[in-house]
């Protein structure tokens, strides 16, 4: 019981030692909203196209999008948008809408 104890006491020691991470999180935007942000502070904009079962796309939100250096950097020079590949949604940009074309059962592009 005493050496539980201890093994206890020094895994919430472990923990409470621990340096503290930044939850940092991408600054994410939409099409919409691009229009008047170029308006005010012009900066490229980096649009990651995604679908939900692609298992690369989820790799790369899973570690690449989650690298601190990598989120700063975003943040700072880019506009980022996250888009669905198989979002059904009207997408108005630029002044062009872009509408789903749906190409057979529950698939279609913009």
């Amino acid at each position: 019981m005493k050496t539980y104890l201890i093994k206890l006491f020094f895994l919430f020691a472990t923990c409470l030692c621990k340096p503290a991470t930044t939850l940092s999180q991408i600054n994410s935007y939409s099409f919409e909203q691009l229009d008047s942000l170029e308006k005010v502070n012009s900066k490229p904009i980096l649009i990651f196209i995604h679908t939900d079962w692609c298992k690369y796309c989820q790799k790369m939100q899973n570690t690449t999008f989650k690298n601190d250096s990598i989120i700063t950097l975003l943040n700072s020079k880019f506009y980022f948008v996250n888009f669905d590949a198989e979002e059904k949604r009207t997408v108005k940009f630029d002044g062009h809408t872009f509408k789903f074309k749906p190409t057979g059962s529950g698939t279609g592009t913009h």
